[in-house]
């Protein structure tokens, strides 16, 4: 089945991809770093019978800069979850990869009653000791100054020479 992509739609400040079908389900999908709502058009396509499915732009990762305000994981949560709750209160199932997905159980905590279910792809909920959070944190912020001082395309590529993508 091809689900044209609706007219983008800003709610509670949040940009949103919409897609349209004429079944029941209600989706949230979040994309992933460097991702975009438009990566999730194939699963889209490939719904059994989607009704609406919702795509923000992640906050930061779109045509609009982060929202002041918007400082840390926290406040992206409550902003993303106001937003939805806009479009709908309740019954929503929620689909998020890599990025997208620890949003994912960031809003799985925050508002469990707003979701069926939830498919969440390449998360984990974090590392077990301080010392593994400690040196986590230094790598991210090495790659934050990277990422700053040198632009997306360095980035990408030291981001791919990482022993993950080895295998």
């Amino acid at each position: 089945m091809t689900v044209p992509v609706a007219a983008e739609h800003v709610v509670a400040g949040v940009r949103f991809l919409t897609w349209r079908g004429a079944g029941p389900d209600r989706w949230l999908v979040l994309h992933g770093f460097a991702g975009h709502p438009e990566a999730w058009r194939e699963v889209v396509e490939r719904l059994a019978a989607p009704g609406l499915v919702a795509a923000p732009f992640v906050p930061g990762h779109g045509p609009e800069p982060l929202r002041s305000g918007w400082t840390g994981f926290g406040q992206v949560i409550d902003g993303l979850a106001d937003a939805v709750r806009a479009i709908a209160p309740d019954g929503w199932r929620l689909a998020g990869y890599s990025l997208g997905a620890r949003l994912a159980l960031g809003l799985l905590v925050a508002e469990p009653k707003m979701w069926t279910d939830a498919l969440l792809v390449g998360v984990n909920p974090g590392l077990a000791s301080a010392a593994e959070r400690d040196a986590r944190r230094g790598e991210d912020a090495a790659r934050a100054r990277l990422l700053r001082e040198q632009g997306l395309a360095a980035f990408v590529q030291a981001w791919e020479r990482l022993p993950l993508f080895a295998t």
